[in-house]
């Protein structure tokens, strides 16, 4: 636990082409640990000589050393990649389930997109494969998964799909059971332009999802968000959503869980910086926002749990150009680090409030959280339940008083010098 080195080895490849041919540029995707402690390597590599990616397959022993190794394609024309963080689970008996996209070569030379999914046994030979593809819904641009998980020999797999009904991106949850067949499955939006990146158990049999959208004004910068889903159904139970400030994007890679805390893992940016910042978004079990820690210059694009009192995030660091390991303690009060205020400095920590609600003329202040005696002279703009606007209220030393108004439901914008700063409902 103190991130030293325990064992290293390199993989040795095992040539796919004829001798002589280049075989090109080779990667881990991810590692996992198999039934008899067994350790499953999943990759790709691209071929030179045949002008495509290949998936492989490796498992090793505990000590490193080579037990099986295989190269996997959906054809012979096709090109294979992992657009997922974590492409691949083990089943109970050691069986592995990998998804993944494939690309398929026309003799015109055009392009298709299909979700694939395949399983090989313990010795790596194919126990089923198909395309995991909705061709009802899934029109034009067929989505993918970017994350799995196995529970009970049950997969569940998210992703995303290009929707021709909302002209956006939307969600897709599959649930399939060990033979590939297809229980449940969902396609649904769940904010704007969605990505799910991450899923996850709780030791609760709690099922949530994490990943990120096109935030509430949809400019382009991402926001993180959090759902739990019915583990059954894979109905929409509840989500949640952490807007940081305009011009901030903020993105969810993936996702771990003590009993009672998710952390989102992930980086942010905010169009003008050279470098990211890593940062753990960590909400409890119900949602709720309990703080944000972050790590300049620097992506994270993992992060696991060891107990309830460890949680260990990796990926990069900018500046070194290095993998990196950072180790988080949790406390009664959560990481033991300051985390970043809620309100950063895009939002100019502003805080919007009414003053006399119910009322027929309600008052509204915009406060600077730091210096309440602050002048704001900008406007609010108000907004019905159907999302048209109603009316724009100048600003004075920092209030005005909504008029003309009748009862019911409103949203209310306050525009600053750099757009829309924050939302009251």
């Amino acid at each position: 636990f103190n991130g030293d080195t325990i064992i290293e080895k390199p993989i040795i490849k095992r040539a796919r082409s004829p001798p002589g041919t280049e075989e090109g540029d080779s990667g881990v995707d991810q590692v996992l640990v198999g039934p008899n402690n067994e350790r499953i390597m999943v990759g790709m590599d691209w071929n030179y000589s045949e002008n495509r990616n290949n998936l492989w397959i490796g498992t090793y022993s505990a000590a490193g050393d080579s037990l099986w190794f295989n190269y996997y394609n959906r054809d012979s024309t096709s090109s294979e990649f992992f657009l997922l963080q974590k492409p691949a689970a083990v089943f109970s008996d050691g069986s592995v389930v990998v998804s993944t996209r494939s690309n398929i070569y026309s003799e015109t030379g055009g392009t298709a997109y299909n979700s694939w999914d395949f399983a090989v046994d313990t010795l790596g030979n194919i126990l089923w494969a198909t395309d995991r593809i909705d061709t009802t819904i899934e029109k034009n641009v067929p989505g993918e998964f970017n994350d799995l998980i196995i529970k009970n020999d049950t997969l569940i797999e998210i992703g995303e799909y290009y929707s021709t009904v909302t002209d956006e991106v939307a969600s897709k949850f599959y649930k399939v059971n060990k033979d590939g067949n297809v229980i449940n499955k969902k396609y649904i939006n769940l904010a704007y332009n969605e990505h799910p990146s991450s899923v996850v158990f709780t030791k609760d049999n709690k099922l949530f999802i994490s990943g990120y959208y096109d935030g509430s004004d949809g400019s382009g910068y991402y926001t993180p968000f959090v759902a739990e889903l019915d583990p059954q159904t894979l109905d929409t139970l509840w989500l949640k959503t952490y807007e940081g400030g305009v011009y901030r994007d903020e993105r969810v890679m993936d996702m771990a869980t003590t009993s009672s805390y998710l952390f989102l893992a992930g980086y942010v940016n905010t169009g003008n910086d050279t470098t990211d910042t890593a940062a753990i978004w960590m909400v409890d079990t119900a949602g709720n926002y309990i703080g944000e820690f972050d790590r300049p210059n620097a992506i994270y694009t993992g992060a696991t749990t060891i107990g309830d009192s460890l949680v260990f995030a990796y990926g990069r660091d900018e500046v070194a150009g290095k993998p990196l390991l950072v180790k988080y303690k949790l406390d009664q009060a959560g990481i033991n680090e300051n985390p970043r205020p809620k309100q950063d400095q895009n939002r100019q920590n502003l805080e919007l409030k009414v003053l006399n609600n119910p009322s027929r003329e309600p008052i509204i202040e915009v406060n600077k959280i730091d210096d309440y005696k602050s002048k704001l002279d900008n406007n609010v703009i108000v907004y019905d339940l159907l999302g048209r606007k109603v009316g724009s209220y100048q600003l004075n030393n920092g209030k005005t008083t909504l008029k003309g108004l009748r009862s019911g439901i409103y949203f209310v914008d306050y525009y600053g010098k750099k757009g829309k700063i924050v939302k009251l409902k």
